[in-house]
């Protein structure tokens, strides 16, 4: 074969091989595979009516939980030390009507002891007469805090003393009358105690 010829059938493969590069460079193009076969590595089967890529939902971002906020310290008392309370004054109310008040002297604040001594305290409730009318309503009851208990010129700081708002009826030297009036008790390991006056202070 001539050098021409040779040079002219090459010329004929390399256009027929540039034809079918440019129909397949078309099917993609156009989403679909060329001559009609199906990938294996497409993810759609043979046939589907449109060849556009499926959108999909971006990640979702799960944002960090907050942090659980502190509560605040509640300035009220809780359940249970208003029951406390609300119990002692009860078992308070029935001693004094009952002329009891000498059970109450364990009841007492440590303060209380420590200016008067257990042996006025005794002295002084364990001869209190029995007073029927005796009734404490408790108004309010607040939370722990500092106050001075102040009796026979003398003053101690309770720092822990609660605040009791009550209602007292009771004897008076007019008879009996119902006042209100703010008294103190102190939680101490647990148990509710009370102050009062015994006479006169040790010393």
């Amino acid at each position: 074969m001539s050098g021409g010829r040779v040079i002219a059938a090459l010329l004929v493969v390399v256009g027929i091989g540039l034809v079918a590069v440019g129909l397949v460079g078309a099917a993609g193009a156009f989403g679909g595979p060329a001559g009609g076969a199906t990938p294996s590595s497409s993810p759609h089967a043979a046939g589907s009516p449109t060849s556009t890529p499926i959108a999909t939902e971006p990640p979702m971002v799960v944002p960090s939980p907050s942090p659980t906020p502190t509560a605040e310290p509640t300035v009220a008392p809780t359940a249970d030390v208003e029951a406390l309370v609300r119990a002692f004054f009860v078992e308070l109310e029935a001693a004094l009507r009952e002329g009891r008040a000498g059970d109450m002297v364990d009841a007492l604040a440590p303060a209380v002891i420590d200016r008067y001594g257990r042996a006025a305290c005794e002295a002084q409730l364990g001869g209190q007469a029995p007073e029927p009318s005796r009734a404490f309503e408790i108004l309010e009851i607040g939370p722990p805090g500092p106050w001075d208990y102040e009796r026979d010129g003398l003053s101690t700081t309770i720092g822990d003393a609660i605040a009791v708002r009550v209602r007292v009826t009771g004897p008076t030297p007019s008879g009996d009358a119902t006042t209100e009036a703010e008294l103190h008790v102190q939680l101490v390991d647990g148990q509710v105690r009370w102050f009062s006056d015994c006479g006169t202070p040790l010393g």
